[in-house]
């Protein structure tokens, strides 16, 4: 009767200890894993071993404090939607009553993150519609030959510098002024000469002129009265000579 009571009480607390192991093994057994969040958008979370209960979801590491939201799922799976950027964590509570541990670490973003790869592309180059085409964006370049430059998309001969002590308009040389108020005369810088003042000389010559016809008038008058007073003066003088010797 001793060895039934003493072999009821050994196996009384391993009975107790198997019941207890396997409640705390199946009450852990569920899991939750979140996708990548972003803040005000669908993210979804699936609970592994457990079908249908409620999720709640904590600020704190823990899971504990008071639930910042609850969903309830059926189909092992749900979909949140968060609504500020900040990092939670998840614990699923199951209808059979197994809970699951505190998830990972659940960061919520502003914005969701792509990639984007962008192929180059080699630009188009256009054919060159003229006699030459240098220096161009987008356009073929074409050279003109040996001698030549390019000027406004026309081949002209090239110039060289001025062997004279000037050149002006030159089909072959660059242009090389002269300085001051010299012009380019056949190579040669010309200095220009006194400015005459045609038009006083010829107000001065008119002038002239004219002081020469009163001169000339003034002097032929002149005779004329001369000549008319001895005319008168011999007349009558004749005439008192006469007078007297009567």
């Amino acid at each position: 009767m001793q060895s039934k009571y003493f072999l009821f009480i050994i196996f009384l607390p391993l009975v107790a200890f198997s019941i207890s192991f396997s409640a705390l093994s199946v009450s852990v057994s569920a899991k939750v894993t979140c996708s990548a969040c972003v803040a005000n958008d669908q993210c979804a979370c699936d609970i592994s071993d457990c079908t249908a209960g409620l999720l709640r979801f904590y600020a704190s590491s823990d899971c504990s404090g008071t639930a910042t939201s609850r969903l309830v799922f059926s189909t092992g799976s749900v979909d949140w939607t968060p609504t500020g950027t900040k990092s939670y964590y998840a614990k699923a509570f199951c209808d059979d009553g197994t809970t699951s541990p505190c998830s990972a670490k659940i960061a919520v973003s502003a914005t969701q993150t792509t990639t984007t790869t962008t192929k180059a592309t080699t630009p188009s180059i256009a054919d060159c519609l003229y006699e030459c085409c240098v220096g161009e964006s987008g356009v073929r370049t074409v050279y003109c030959p040996s001698g030549q430059t390019c000027d406004n998309n026309v081949c002209v001969q090239t110039k060289s510098d001025c062997t004279d002590e000037c050149c002006v308009s030159e089909a072959n040389y660059i242009d090389k002024l002269c300085t001051g108020d010299a012009t380019c005369a056949n190579g040669k810088c010309v200095a220009p000469g006194p400015n005459i003042p045609y038009s006083l000389i010829g107000i001065i010559a008119l002038i002239v002129v004219i002081v020469v016809l009163v001169f000339l008038f003034l002097m032929s008058r002149r005779k004329n009265e001369e000549g008319m007073w001895e005319a008168l003066k011999g007349k009558w003088s004749g005439r008192v000579t006469k007078f007297f010797r009567k």
